[in-house]
């Protein structure tokens, strides 16, 4: 693991101390903890940390989804900001994508009922989406940025990805969507925390995956290293930009790391340990710092949003629990 830093982990260690400074002793550590789901998902109503953190302050999500990133390939990789991120937050790498199996959740690690599921919140025998045959998609389920819409129409979502299906499961809820590679994605999220003031930014990367179907998913193959740093890199870019919000001093923002799937091979789709086990990271201001043995699914990707701007969850939705987030 890399111990470079980048500048904006100075933000990140500053606004974690402001948090822990504002629970009891019993409450507030420095040292990173490890924990199990259900550990994880009780903080949220026992940790004042968010509350206190955030009080007075206007609350912003940044969601970067890295297509096929496999948990057991960010450590070997040169990924100096996805470490102080996993690091200086909540995080396991023993999420899981793919639903429960042997249950009605269960479902193939493709990437189009997995992006479903991360931004509906709930599996694919729910949302319908099944396959990557986007034209014939029918989704039946609203994608967690319209439910941000419907709380707060005020609320601006800007979403840049790579992969046009994602596009159509966000299904219109985003003020800005852009489209383009890596290095756009990057580049127009910089400009988006430049010049406007999104209450949630949706990033998708895909050169990940790109690379694992073109040479092999794994922490053995340095060609699908290579596309983790790269992809890390344009994330430090994004983080920085937050950084340097000329009002940041009067903001709390939370960072969620996500993927649809992991890979075995050159592919993925199947219930492999391989393919099932993805990484799930969120930190910022008022997280605690935690790493957590055995994870969520990424249908709790929805929830933790949610609960960190303090927009009400219906109980009729049947969510998941929020993955690290203290109770607002």
């Amino acid at each position: 693991m890399s111990n470079r830093r980048r500048p904006f982990a100075l933000a990140l260690a500053a606004g974690l101390l402001v948090a822990t400074a504002s629970c009891s002793s019993d409450d507030a550590t420095a040292e990173r903890s490890t924990t199990t789901t259900a550990d994880a998902a009780a903080s949220s109503t026992t940790v004042p940390a968010l509350e206190a953190a955030c009080e007075g302050k206007r609350r912003h999500v940044l969601v970067v989804g890295i297509d096929g990133l496999r948990a057991d390939s960010i450590e070997p990789a040169e990924a100096p900001t996805l470490d102080e991120l996993a690091a200086s937050g909540t995080s396991t790498m023993h999420a899981y994508a793919g639903g429960e199996l042997g249950t009605p959740t269960e479902q193939g690690t493709v990437s189009g009922p997995r992006w479903a599921t991360i931004l509906t919140g709930t599996w694919s025998n729910r949302h319908h989406v099944t396959d990557n045959e986007f034209a014939t998609w029918k989704l039946v389920e609203p994608n967690f940025l319209q439910r941000i819409k419907d709380a707060d129409p005020e609320a601006r979502i800007a979403a840049m990805e790579q992969w046009i299906p994602v596009r159509v499961l966000l299904d219109g809820a985003a003020d800005r969507d852009d489209i383009g590679a890596g290095d756009l994605v990057a580049s127009n999220a910089v400009d988006e925390l430049g010049t406007q003031d999104p209450t949630v930014l949706f990033l998708h990367f895909d050169d990940v995956d790109h690379a694992g179907h073109d040479t092999g998913y794994g922490p053995d193959n340095p060609a699908y290293l290579e596309a983790v740093a790269s992809v890390d890199g344009h994330i430090a870019e994004v983080l920085d930009a937050v950084e340097s919000r000329p009002d940041r001093g009067d903001e709390c923002w939370a960072t969620i790391v996500i993927t649809d799937h992991g890979g075995l091979g050159t592919g993925h789709g199947g219930q492999s340990p391989e393919e099932r086990t993805i990484p799930f990271i969120v930190t910022g201001d008022g997280i605690e710092v935690a790493e957590v043995a055995d994870g969520p699914g990424h249908d709790a990707v929805a929830p933790t949003v949610l609960t960190y701007l303090g927009v009400p969850i219906d109980d009729e939705w049947d969510w998941a629990e929020p993955f690290g987030v203290p109770a607002s």
